[in-house]
């Protein structure tokens, strides 16, 4: 996320302040542009929250996501209003933050509630994030980890950890991205037989 939010500084729904390059890193981010007068927003965001807590907060290991909320409020009083009313425990871009205006701009975003998929690179991988929870719930999360490739930059040890530390008993997370897990692990387990040298007797 260097791109889009390198450099900056974030705020947890505790009120902490966060890196946003350390916060993000190797996680499929969306971008949550909302506002607690809107109603679209009001309604969507309690379901935006309920996906957020079955794939994070819930599931062992957590999947690599992360929101970060982009108040569309008239005020600051008013954007931690909404925060504290229906929001997870995601993050978001501090109101006085006059970026929040700029993303708006470069992203097109003309009405809200508005859900951008990002990769780790910023990139976009879908501006249909709303719809596609909405109709698929936590599933759809399966497609923006592999369109994000977020496994690339996992040591194989870490890998293990994923595959080890949970049955995908009850855990969205896992049930989603096993299959991803065990592919990237073979890649990285073809890669390491490749480096090693060949002993002819």
């Amino acid at each position: 996320m260097v791109d889009v939010l390198g450099g900056r500084r974030l705020v947890t729904c505790d009120g902490a302040w966060v890196e946003a390059e350390a916060a993000l890193q190797n996680k499929v981010v969306g971008l949550y542009f909302a506002a607690g007068r809107c109603a679209p927003s009001r309604d969507f965001t309690p379901l935006l929250c309920d996906f957020y807590a079955e794939l994070v907060d819930e599931a062992r290991p957590p999947a690599p996501f992360e929101v970060v909320f982009v108040s569309v409020d008239g005020s600051a009083q008013e954007m931690l209003a909404f925060m504290r009313e229906l929001h997870g425990a995601w993050l978001a871009l501090p109101f006085h933050d006059p970026y929040r205006h700029e993303l708006r701009t470069r992203y097109r975003v003309t009405a809200t509630p508005r859900l951008l998929i990002l990769q780790p690179s910023g990139e976009v991988i879908t501006d249909k994030g709303r719809r596609q929870i909405r109709e698929r719930g936590p599933a759809c999360f399966r497609n923006w980890a592999e369109a994000a490739d977020i496994f690339q930059n996992f040591s194989g040890q870490s890998i293990s950890n994923l595959l080890s530390e949970n049955n995908g008993t009850g855990c969205c997370f896992y049930g989603c991205l096993r299959p991803l897990v065990l592919q990237q692990q073979n890649v990285l387990t073809a890669e390491k037989q490749a480096e090693s040298p060949v002993i002819r007797r």
